[in-house]
């Protein structure tokens, strides 16, 4: 299990006179980073969803396993990366 600040993450939207972005809160007021760029919304709603999207996978991984269910060597491959590309 990886060391990252626990679920679940929210978006703290704020505004100046010239730019728009958001911070990446996690539970009670920690922030883990801060957008602003011209994607912000998008690549801030991610990266909040990032710590259940972990999870997911985790637990797809682990019932397939448990009830021995293929979903073949690309789709399980892809699975493997990205839960190692989280956790290292």
């Amino acid at each position: 299990m990886s060391k990252h600040t626990p679920a679940p993450w929210f978006l703290k939207k704020w505004e100046t006179e010239t730019y728009k972005g958001c911070e990446i809160m996690g539970f009670p007021d920690i922030t883990i980073c801060s957008l602003s760029n011209l994607n912000w919304e998008a690549n801030a709603k991610l990266i909040a969803a990032a710590p259940e999207l972990l999870e997911a996978l985790e637990a797809m991984k682990d019932y397939c396993k448990y009830h021995k269910i293929s979903l073949g060597s690309g789709i399980v491959q892809k699975v493997d990366e990205a839960i190692k590309k989280a956790t290292l």
